[in-house]
């Protein structure tokens, strides 16, 4: 080999190993990069699984409130109803003892009419 083949060669192997060196920084700046955002997305994972959680305990309690408020519905719309019967039976007597009421009343305007034309006949002058 010839002194110009070996200063060739030896260019070369100049360039590759700067080459190697310029690509071993970059893989390492790509490395502190990647790690970087690994760690990064760890932290947003973390927060995210957090905020997860909170909410699942938000809705849990959210859930206990629901079913409290549907006791609470459920249990005014038995009282409402149990109270409409009751009502309801003391209504039944009360309408049958009105009516009783009425048919009195109407029976005693009749007599009164009745009455009303009997002192008219006995004693006209004082009905005008």
């Amino acid at each position: 080999m010839s002194t110009e083949q070996i200063d060739k060669i030896e260019a070369q192997m100049s360039a590759l190993i700067q080459a190697q060196s310029e690509t071993n920084r970059q893989l390492s700046q790509l490395a502190i990069i990647v790690a970087q955002q690994s760690q990064s997305t760890a932290a947003s994972i973390d927060r995210t699984n957090a905020n997860i959680e909170r909410m699942g305990q938000r809705i849990d309690q959210q859930t206990e409130n629901i079913n409290l408020l549907n006791r609470r519905i459920d249990e005014y719309v038995f009282q409402t109803q149990r109270l409409i019967g009751k009502f309801a039976d003391r209504i039944e007597p009360v309408e049958g003892r009105i009516d009783r009421v009425e048919g009195v009343i109407a029976y005693l305007q009749r007599v009164i009419e009745r009455w009303d034309r009997i002192i008219a006949r006995l004693f006209p002058e004082s009905s005008n």
